[in-house]
């Protein structure tokens, strides 16, 4: 499974399952505060970004995660943290912490980095995986929106 998204130019991306979270964590880091997508015609709709259903992103959302994404990128370019403001549980200074980047519900063992319900990384870990790469094309992508996940 993964996420196909076309902006409103007609333009497609596609992420992985597993790609699209890791790229939301990193805009989270970076300082963009998700405002929640719409799904037109449901009031109900809970706003997720983890869904396939058509639900649209903002264009001022959007602008947001390709400024954030940006930020990123020019960090990365200066050789700089890869996650600035990264929050999760747990005690840093034992170089443990937790990220939660799913609501599915909790997995334990072997299992938890397969279901993609937690990544547990200490600082050697993360640096090892770094962060996904961002190119100018997916910030330009997402600067021309809004944006459905389908």
């Amino acid at each position: 499974m993964g996420y196909d998204l076309n902006n409103a130019k007609n333009n497609y991306f596609r992420f992985s399952h597993w790609n699209w979270r890791r790229y939301l964590k990193l805009a989270s880091d970076y300082g963009w505060q998700p405002a929640g997508t719409i799904m037109s015609g449901d009031s109900a709709w809970d706003g997720n970004y983890l869904s396939n259903s058509r639900q649209r992103i903002t264009a001022e959302d959007a602008g947001g995660l390709a400024d954030a994404w940006q930020r990123a990128l020019d960090d990365q370019a200066r050789g700089g943290s890869a996650r600035p403001n990264a929050t999760g549980e747990g005690d840093p200074s034992e170089g443990h912490v937790v990220y939660v980047i799913s609501d599915s519900p909790s997995v334990s063992g072997g299992d938890l980095l397969a279901a993609g319900a937690l990544l547990i990384l200490d600082d050697q870990a993360w640096r090892k995986m770094g962060p996904p790469p961002v190119s100018p094309e997916m910030i330009a992508f997402f600067r021309d929106g809004p944006i459905w996940i389908g």
